[in-house]
């Protein structure tokens, strides 16, 4: 129970700190500043000025707070699948640990496809904001 215990401390401690010291990759040549300082193209919908929103759109502290759940979750249900498929092997034919197992690996998948269809519709809203 302690080696599940400091292994779940362990893999939510480097979630943690990979989501939120990530670096932020730039660009050194941005061919869309070159086309809007030449003459004539200030109209072109390329040289028109966005307006970032550091707390919602991409890139932004929402965006990367939930891809850090999402990233916390995933790990979290492999884990789980891990720990279910181990049990289900060493169960020995016994029916209530191979049943216990069988329902850990299913509400991991549950758990892990929920994750996902709830990643997918937070990046459509945030993105849209």
């Amino acid at each position: 129970m302690r080696i599940r215990i400091s292994l779940i401390s362990l893999v939510v401690g480097l979630t943690i700190a990979l989501g939120l010291f990530a670096p932020v990759a730039h660009a050194a040549f941005d061919p869309y500043e070159q086309a809007c300082n030449s003459s004539g193209a200030s109209t072109a919908t390329a040289c028109q000025q966005s307006n970032y929103n550091p707390v919602s759109g991409s890139g932004s502290i929402l965006a990367r707070a939930t891809q850090l759940v999402a990233v916390f979750t995933g790990v979290a249900s492999v884990i789980a699948i891990i720990i279910g498929g181990f049990q289900y092997v060493t169960s020995g034919g016994d029916s209530q640990k191979t049943a216990k197992a069988k329902s850990v690996i299913l509400y991991a998948v549950i758990g892990l496809v929920v994750a996902v269809s709830a990643q997918t519709i937070l990046v459509f809203v945030i993105n849209k904001l």
